[in-house]
């Protein structure tokens, strides 16, 4: 087996409150399929992805946050040495978009400054237009007032904007590195 030389390993995270669907995200991009019944993830779990972009070589370790209380005291260490988040709310469920300052606030304490941070909404699928009008705009001023790099609806179920989103850090990691 040819061994895959990497130009660049990023570590990346994935946070929010529980069920938000990080973990349906990160298999969606994985496995380019969506499970309906996922199961909670316990702590945290990673999962590696090798890839090509733009000529480069990327090894992607995606670390998967559980978004429950108890396990939040294992998050500084976790957190240590990475190059980007996604910090991700359930656009059904809009408490979830106002629990997000709090995700913000661990991955910077525990990273660079400069970490680039992009909102993730998930299930965008189950919105009819006038609620996601309303998500939208509310996520727009939530990615303002955080300073998150920037804001991307996606849909586990549907696939949409799942791998683009992934790859709108790769290239913002690329510009930022090379």
């Amino acid at each position: 087996m040819k061994r895959f030389d990497t130009d660049y390993i990023w570590k990346l995270l994935v946070v929010g409150e529980g069920g938000a669907g990080k973990s349906c995200v990160l298999h969606r991009y994985i496995h380019n399929e969506f499970i309906h019944d996922m199961k909670m993830t316990i702590g945290c779990q990673f999962h590696t992805q090798l890839l090509e972009r733009q000529n480069y070589k990327i090894n992607l370790v995606l670390w998967d946050f559980s978004g429950q209380e108890r396990f939040r005291f294992i998050f500084d260490d976790y957190c240590r040495g990475s190059s980007g988040a996604f910090v991700m709310f359930d656009m059904s469920r809009l408490q979830t978009l106002y629990e997000t300052g709090k995700w913000v606030s661990i991955v910077r304490k525990n990273s660079k400054e400069d970490i680039p941070i992009v909102l993730l909404g998930g299930k965008l699928d189950l919105l009819d237009q006038t609620k996601l009008e309303e998500v939208n705009a509310a996520a727009d001023q939530v990615a303002h007032e955080h300073g998150f790099t920037a804001y991307v609806p996606t849909s586990s179920k549907t696939g949409f904007n799942v791998s683009e989103s992934i790859m709108y850090m790769v290239d913002l990691l690329i510009s930022k590195n090379a």
